[in-house]
C-alpha cells in the first residue's frame, strides 16, 4: 500500500514552505520517522519525517514552493530494502547552495565566499552556521596579523664602539 507523505500543518502563520533539500533519495528506502527532506518557511528548516516504513518515491522537485497539504513523494509500504553496498557518505557538492540553510546562504552571501572552501561539519558535510561564522573569524585572524606586522629589530650602538 502507497502512503502519501504531505506537508504538516507548520503553525498559524505558515501557508506554504519550499523543499530545500532531499535527505533520502529517489527509490531509497525508509525507516518510519527518518528524515526525508528538509523544508523551508519564513522562521526555520525543519526536517520531515517518513510517515512509513517503505521504498520512498519523490514527487517534488528542489526549490519547489508549496502549499501546506501538498503530497511531495510516496512511500510503497512493505518493500524490502533493495539489496546493495551501503553508499559512502559525502559530502555536500560546494557549488548546491540549495543545500545552505538561510541563515548560511545569508553569511555566504553577505560575505561574499565560496562555499566550496568551507569545510562542514553539518549531517553529511553540510555548511552551518557555525562553520562560516568559524571561517571567518580564521580569515580576520589571519587578516590582522598581516596587517600589523612586527618592527624591524634595528641593532642598538655599541656603548663601547670604535669610532670610525
Amino acid at each position: 500500500m502507497a502512503v502519501d507523505v504531505e506537508i504538516p500543518g507548520m503553525g498559524e502563520s505558515v501557508s506554504e514552505v519550499i523543499l530545500v533539500e532531499w535527505l533520502k533519495g529517489d527509490g531509497e528506502y525508509v525507516e518510519r520517522d527518518e528524515a526525508l527532506c528538509v523544508l523551508e518557511t519564513d522562521k526555520a528548516n525543519v526536517d520531515l519525517p517518513s510517515p512509513a516504513s517503505g521504498v520512498l518515491a519523490h514527487l517534488q522537485e528542489l526549490e519547489a514552493t508549496l502549499e501546506v497539504g501538498a503530497v511531495i513523494a510516496r512511500i510503497e509500504e512493505g518493500a524490502a530494502p533493495a539489496l546493495e553496498a551501503p553508499a559512502a557518505e559525502t559530502p555536500m557538492p560546494a557549488d548546491a547552495p540549495t543545500a545552505l540553510s538561510p541563515a548560511v546562504r545569508k553569511l555566504v552571501a553577505e560575505h561574499e565566499l565560496d562555499p566550496g572552501v568551507i569545510e562542514g561539519t553539518g549531517k553529511g558535510g553540510r555548511l552551518t552556521k557555525k562553520d562560516v561564522l568559524a571561517y571567518l573569524n580564521r580569515q580576520e585572524e589571519s587578516a590582522t596579523q598581516v596587517e600589523t606586522p612586527s618592527a624591524p629589530v634595528r641593532p642598538e650602538p655599541a656603548l663601547n664602539a670604535p669610532k670610525p
